[in-house]
């Protein structure tokens, strides 16, 4: 497994390690260090921008991430675009 690459960027982490420091390391060792291709903050920012990203998302809310990737109409060249991956 490879790390995400969006870890040393990722809004998310930035606070928890602030506020959460337990959190943050849980987060990096469930999401960022393991699986990132799972998170759903991963998937927006790969498929719409980290500008686009909600910042209350969290990564395991696959199923919003997919409703708003469905709906944005930045969705342009992701993977999932190019898959023709469906929430449903």
């Amino acid at each position: 497994m490879t790390k995400c690459p969006n870890m040393s960027k990722c809004r998310l982490l930035e606070r928890l390690a602030v506020a959460e420091p337990r959190r943050a390391a849980e987060t990096k060792r469930a999401y960022c260090q393991t699986c990132h291709s799972i998170c759903a903050r991963y998937l927006l920012d790969h498929e719409l921008g980290q500008e686009r990203t909600p910042a209350d998302i969290q990564p395991g809310d696959l199923v919003r991430a997919m409703e708003i990737i469905e709906r944005s109409p930045w969705r342009a060249s992701g993977p999932l675009a190019q898959s023709g991956a469906h929430p449903n």
